[in-house]
């Protein structure tokens, strides 16, 4: 049992921050570790959508490549069949703690978020909802129970209420209401231009193009 633990904690360690005091550092309790070993024991994989055959996710939150045969010409021009052996993918962390892995396909290599990875090809989303929620608060821990499909809206509600942090309209620091938000918006589909909007709202232009394009309040519910 102690050499399958320690064993569980290496897996882990691969994906995950070894910190002190969660649920994947190297001090864990029983109960902890009974907890892992059952994710672990239940690990099941399945391919990514738009690579399949080439990458799958697992319920463990983990990436990783898969066995593959492929033609082509040796410098000789025969032609020849390359074996790529299938691995763990190493995962790195975004500027702003999020995981990542590199996925490549066709010649075109990308660095994805892991957490959507997994939601991809393990969650269903029938709604179609565009955001992805941990639902403890913790980026690094991508294991599948611990996600979920999510509206924006849905997403503020878990930042405020869970991990009382605040966005949006509640956010001492944002210059918009979420209410002139959907105005902003609005007025967009009517005007068309980012410079007689910014100058409406006395900002830069960069400002209510992001807005429009919902990379910055995206947590005002737009209808």
């Amino acid at each position: 049992m102690k050499n399958k633990l320690l064993s569980l904690r290496w897996i882990v360690g691969s994906n995950y921050p070894m910190k002190r005091g969660n649920l994947f550092s190297p001090s864990i309790s029983f109960y902890e570790q009974d907890y892992l070993k059952q994710e672990i024991m239940e690990e099941n994989w399945k391919d990514i959508p738009g690579y399949e055959g080439y990458y799958q996710a697992s319920t463990l939150g983990r990436v990783r490549s898969i066995n593959r045969v492929t033609n082509a010409l040796s410098k000789h021009r025969n032609a020849i069949k390359r074996h790529y052996r299938g691995s763990i993918k190493k995962i790195t962390l975004k500027w702003n703690g999020y995981q990542q892995v590199t996925l490549a396909r066709d010649g075109v290599h990308k660095r994805l978020l892991v957490h959507r990875l997994i939601a991809l090809a393990l969650i269903s989303n029938p709604y179609n909802k565009p955001e992805i929620n941990h639902i403890d608060g913790n980026k690094g821990n991508n294991i599948v129970s611990n996600i979920e499909w999510v509206t924006s809206s849905e997403n503020q509600i878990h930042a405020n209420n869970v991990l009382m942090v605040q966005v949006g309209e509640n956010n001492p620091n944002s210059k918009f209401r979420d209410s002139e938000v959907r105005r902003i918006i609005d007025e967009y589909k009517v005007i068309a231009n980012y410079k007689i909007l910014a100058k409406r709202y006395n900002v830069d232009p960069a400002t209510i193009r992001k807005m429009v394009l919902r990379k910055t309040y995206r947590y005002a519910e737009v209808y």
